[in-house]
């Protein structure tokens, strides 16, 4: 189950990063469009403009960048073991312990939020998401951190592995490519006959305290000063490194 569950979050994770992308795409190729506007203008009335150029798809996130320049271990050290812990610590055991008294619906939507905004990286919003309503959803199932952190660390692996591929010979990189996308497949595979017996597991025990509003959850201070300073600070890095 543990794998199933590792090739579930990685195809997740794929996909909403892949989404994540042609988001950013798509705004960076409406700017380029408007530029190409002003300049083909300001070539007709001076006769001179230079054509930017085109965005890529592919676009690089610069934290990850970041760490992938990190020496290998050191990365595993601090993605892998250290974060895993940290995180799961945080966002699963904590507000497990603090939200369940409101549903494990409550619980797994505003600990994979909470997770996700954490990250402080528009980059990294959709897909953290996603894959923390998997370990969310391990977490209410199992009740069991540890299983979260394993989780997590297979899954922050993964991504660290990708990273230092970059520096890999060509040949390397194929046969890496070719089982990924293996694993993706498997991981669709899995994910497609979870959908089809959601039904006869996906059960949550009532509420023992029940919210009217459910924005009650989000309206007090703790939480009013978490999204500001990490809303606050996404938009800052996203600013700092489209500047430089």
């Amino acid at each position: 189950m543990g794998c199933k569950l590792v090739l579930i979050c990685l195809t997740v994770g794929a996909a909403l990063n892949f989404i994540t992308m042609g988001i950013s795409y798509l705004v960076s190729f409406l700017g380029h469009a408007r530029e190409v506007r002003e300049i083909s203008q300001q070539y007709l009335e001076t006769g001179y403009g230079v054509i930017p150029e085109p965005p890529i798809f592919f676009e690089i996130d610069p934290l990850m960048d970041m760490i992938g320049g990190l020496n290998p271990i050191l990365s595993i050290l601090i993605i892998v073991v250290t974060t895993s812990i940290f995180e799961e610590m945080i966002f699963r055991k904590l507000l497990y312990d603090k939200l369940i008294v409101f549903g494990g619906k409550v619980f797994i939507f505003v600990s994979s939020l909470l997770f996700a905004l954490f990250h402080v990286n528009h980059h990294q919003l959709l897909y953290t998401f996603g894959v923390g309503v998997i370990f969310a959803g391990v977490m209410y199932y199992t009740q069991k951190v540890s299983y979260c952190i394993l989780l997590h660390m297979a899954f922050n692996l993964s991504g660290t592995i990708a990273l230092h591929m970059q520096e890999m010979p060509e040949e390397v990189l194929m046969v890496y490519g070719v089982v990924y996308f293996g694993l993706l497949v498997a991981g669709i595979v899995f994910i497609t006959l979870g959908l089809l017996s959601v039904k006869q597991w996906a059960t949550f025990e009532p509420a023992q305290i029940e919210v009217k509003k459910r924005m009650d959850i989000f309206l007090n201070p703790g939480m009013i000063i978490f999204i500001i300073i990490t809303v606050t600070s996404m938009i800052g890095g996203a600013m700092y490194f489209a500047g430089s």
